[in-house]
């Protein structure tokens, strides 16, 4: 059910791309510093959305990577709390009476 969903999710997406290229077939010129290019609208959007996304993930990579970093050092010091509890438990206990 979920793999039928999913192809269906990813049909609909594909014609509503479809539709997207063939509306917008038309020629645009992208000026750049070095010179220009004419090149379809959509296919402009669709490198402008990919850059987009790109510096997306390169912008949130440094969060992800720092959090990881943290957590890594929680679970470093959770085993050492563990094995200093396990340690202490194996120590007897001497009453001073």
């Amino acid at each position: 059910m979920k793999r039928l969903l999913g192809f269906i999710i990813l049909i609909s997406i594909a014609i509503v791309v479809l539709v997207f290229t063939v509306k917008n077939a038309g020629d645009v010129t992208f000026n750049f510093y070095m010179g220009s290019v004419s090149i379809p609208l959509s296919l402009l959007l669709a490198i402008t959305l990919a850059c987009g996304a790109l510096l997306g993930v390169l912008a949130s990579l440094t969060v992800v990577l720092r959090t990881k970093q943290e957590l890594r050092k929680a679970r470093k010091q959770a085993r050492m709390k563990i094995q200093e509890i396990e340690n202490l438990r194996a120590i007897p206990f001497q009453d001073k009476s």
